[in-house]
C-alpha cells in the first residue's frame, strides 16, 4: 500500500516542484498523525521533514513518522530558509490556504513559489480498507 506522503512526493515530481509546503494541521495530521497544534511539512520528491516548536519535541518524537523531525527555538523561517538553500530548491509549491504574510516570506526563499490548489484535500477523500 503506497503511504500519504508518497502520493504527495510523486505529485511534487509530476509538477515539477523541488519542494512543498504543508501548513493546515488537518493535513498535517493526515500525513504524520501528529495532534498538535503547532507543524509545518516540508517535502521533497525523496525526503519529508516536519517542523514544530520545542513545545511539541516529545509528542512529534512519539507521533511522528516517516520524516525528519526538526525542532525550532526561535525563526520557523529561519529554520526553513536554511533547509531550502542547502537542498538547492527553486521551484517551491505550497498550500493555496497559506496565510499571505508567510506566502511573502516564502516568496523570498525561493525564486519560485507555486500555489496548490487543494492537493491533499484530494487524497483525503480516497478512502482506504
Amino acid at each position: 500500500m503506497v503511504k500519504p506522503i508518497e502520493r504527495i512526493q510523486r505529485l511534487i515530481m509530476y509538477t515539477e516542484l523541488d519542494g512543498f509546503i504543508i501548513t493546515d494541521i488537518k493535513n498535517i495530521y493526515y500525513l504524520t498523525k501528529f495532534t498538535g497544534s503547532s507543524g509545518l511539512i516540508f517535502l521533497t520528491q525523496q525526503r519529508g521533514f516536519f517542523f514544530t516548536d520545542f513545545r511539541y519535541k516529545e509528542q512529534a518524537y512519539r507521533e511522528v513518522t516517516d520524516f525528519e523531525i526538526i525542532i525550532e527555538n526561535g525563526n520557523r523561517t529561519a529554520y526553513l530558509e536554511k533547509l531550502i538553500k542547502k537542498l538547492g530548491v527553486k521551484r517551491l509549491g505550497f498550500e493555496s490556504s497559506l496565510p499571505y504574510e508567510f506566502y511573502e516570506e516564502l516568496k523570498r526563499l525561493a525564486p519560485e513559489v507555486v500555489p496548490q490548489y487543494r492537493i491533499i484535500e484530494q487524497y483525503r477523500k480516497i478512502k482506504s480498507e
